[in-house]
């Protein structure tokens, strides 16, 4: 399966994909992983065998660069690394080129066919992160893993976790939606998302987004021919303020953010995605 594929056309569509029909079954997830959970259930009842999304425009060579060159600026010597969320291994493939030793985790069933034939220096577990033992150099939450916390408590409790996992002034790396963007955090835009790919066949993804209130609204639209199907979910909001509160709270003290996956991009005020890179200092309190 290809790991990055390009849309034919990255206009706004908005209106262009007829009407939604809500088929959300009232559960919100709460890890990006879901996600996937979702596009592979869909794609189910749509037609067999398709595998996970292959999103559009994401080059994962880049993000896991970006992520090895952050981990070894603010850690000596990083070794032991966690991929929180890891969904369907891409990532934690490319991140294995750096030679850490890596445990990849997600605690979806759905994902445990796309961990196999891993790198020899990944270990994947079908596991919440509260179910997690060890001391690691770092611990990396991509793709908005912390947007998928049910609330605020939610994304408090994951720090919690992840400040048990590090070792003593171990980093920790959060990407999170930037909603302080104006651009972003007041939308309601449709755009191709991504396709579902087998074989012989592929559904297509549009994603709509609707900005309002603590809340971002997913509406995902599969198109099979003339099939479709769409699902809601939700995503928490947390803006820039937020999450450094909650890092406080949990035992860190952010030591910078970054935007887009750029190094050169200090605070990624205008960027898509904030990077925030934190460094456990203490145990949170109890």
């Amino acid at each position: 399966m290809p790991e990055e594929s390009h849309p034919p056309s990255r206009s706004r569509i908005t209106g262009q994909i007829g009407p939604l029909v809500s088929c959300n079954t009232g559960r919100r997830p709460k890890r990006k992983s879901d996600i996937y959970a979702s596009v592979v259930r869909n794609a189910e009842i749509l037609t067999p065998n398709l595998g996970p999304v292959v999103r559009y425009g994401r080059d994962f060579a880049r993000e896991a660069a970006f992520f090895n060159a952050v981990l070894h600026r603010y850690r000596a010597h990083p070794y032991l690394v966690l991929d929180a969320g890891c969904g369907d291994c891409t990532l934690t493939r490319h991140l294995a080129h750096y030679h850490y030793r890596i445990t990849a985790f997600d605690r979806d069933e759905r994902m445990i066919p796309a961990s196999e034939n891993l790198p020899g220096n990944v270990s994947f577990l079908n596991s919440d992160i509260s179910e997690l033992n060890g001391k690691y150099d770092g611990l990396i939450a991509s793709n908005s893993v912390l947007n998928y916390s049910r609330d605020m408590s939610d994304a408090e409790k994951f720090l919690r976790e992840a400040n048990r996992l590090l070792k003593q002034f171990g980093i920790l790396i959060i990407e999170v939606t930037n909603y302080d963007n104006p651009d972003i955090g007041s939308r309601d835009v449709c755009y191709p998302y991504g396709r579902l790919c087998s074989k012989t066949k592929r559904a297509d993804v549009h994603l709509r987004s609707i900005v309002n209130g603590h809340t971002n609204e997913l509406v995902f639209l599969y198109a099979l021919g003339k099939k479709r199907r769409t699902e809601k979910m939700n995503l928490l909001i947390i803006r820039r303020s937020q999450a450094l509160r909650l890092l406080q709270r949990t035992g860190f003290h952010q030591v910078a953010s970054y935007g887009d996956y750029s190094l050169d991009d200090e605070h990624g005020s205008a960027s898509k995605t904030m990077i925030i890179v934190a460094r456990k200092t203490r145990l949170p309190p109890t």
